[in-house]
């Protein structure tokens, strides 16, 4: 996440968002596949047989990319005198913090504890772990539209979509406050929600080559943004829940998820409109 951006603008400027698609789709199919065998390799062996067959995935991939080593090259350096600032004063570099940030809240405090709350809701185990399956590869499509889709649409057009998307998790996270038994209602939740966090990651992804003017610009944002993110997101499950325990109810952590929906919607919308972020 960090640093693919970085060499995609580095190698193939003129690829962003076909390779960018490549990459997050195959991180997409990788998170359902690992979330689907997971269980059953750990019941066959145990957590050690899940750590090894990782660790032989990781491997392959050594092995795999170990020939790109021949084509290892410096980057120019740059002609121009740099001026060197502080980046963390920049209005624009917080929005998208704050837009990585809580699009990863959003995702993981959802992935987390949606099939909980259906359960509560009195939906089944087995219909909650297929809800949980479908947010999970619903990923998929706008892995492979998104990022192709936020090169080649107008500004306005773009912000359509973008409006569209942020609507859609909004109202998904609404209709947690009128919990049902009903499987269709939980899977539109889902289906809205999952909408929202799928389509904005490959968003912010595209954002930190097209945002930034140099690779080096762009791993530097990526991994600022994207640290500042995970910190953040590492609160939102654990609040979530022990707000659920202090309250009793879904209901404070659902607004309060809402507002934070609200916030990120905001600074996405500043980051949209920056041409150059850094």
């Amino acid at each position: 996440n960090v640093l693919l951006p970085s060499m995609i603008q580095a190698n193939q400027p003129q690829k962003i968002s076909f390779l960018t698609t490549l990459y997050v789709t195959a991180m997409g199919i990788s998170t359902a596949i690992a979330s689907y065998l997971s269980v059953p390799i750990t019941q066959a062996s145990s957590w050690k047989g899940l750590i090894l067959v990782l660790s032989f995935l990781c491997l392959v991939t050594l092995l795999v990319w170990l020939p790109n080593h021949r084509h290892n090259h410096h980057l120019e350096n740059q002609k121009e005198k740099q001026v060197k600032e502080n980046i963390l004063k920049s209005k624009d570099v917080w929005a998208i913090i704050i837009f990585g940030g809580l699009q990863s809240l959003l995702f993981y405090t959802s992935m987390t504890w949606l099939p909980t709350m259906a359960v509560s809701a009195g939906i089944s185990n087995s219909d909650a772990a297929l809800l949980a399956s479908i947010f999970s590869l619903i990923s998929i499509p706008f892995s492979m539209t998104v990022p192709s889709l936020t090169t080649r649409l107008s500004d306005g057009h773009r912000r359509i979509m973008l409006a569209i998307i942020s609507i859609a998790g909004m109202t998904g996270i609404a209709m947690l406050l009128y919990p049902t038994n009903n499987f269709l209602y939980w899977l539109v939740v889902h289906l809205l929600i999952g909408t929202a966090c799928s389509a904005l990651f490959p968003y912010l992804m595209v954002c930190f080559s097209l945002k930034t003017s140099s690779p080096e610009k762009t791993a530097q944002l990526s991994g600022l943004a994207q640290t500042g993110g995970y910190i953040l997101a590492a609160f939102g499950p654990a609040l979530f829940g022990y707000s659920f325990e202090l309250f009793q109810s879904w209901i404070p952590a659902v607004l309060a998820l809402l507002a934070i929906d609200i916030i990120m919607t905001i600074s996405l919308f500043m980051v949209d409109r920056t041409d150059k972020i850094l």
